[in-house]
């Protein structure tokens, strides 16, 4: 079993981890950005009612 872990595999396996870190970084990023497009939405659609409300 140890011939199997060549410095060859071990570097694709890395890679492999890097890569799906990644995804999960870009994951992350794409669900913050939504999160705050949502939130950017809620201020601008309540401002719109308090306006409404006021005038």
């Amino acid at each position: 079993m140890k011939t199997l872990l060549t410095p060859d595999y071990d570097k694709r396996k890395h890679e492999k981890h890097n890569e799906k870190g990644l995804q999960e970084i870009i994951y992350n990023y794409n669900y913050a950005i939504y999160l705050n497009i949502i939130s950017i939405n809620n201020s601008l659609f309540i401002a719109h009612i308090s306006t409404s409300i006021s005038s």
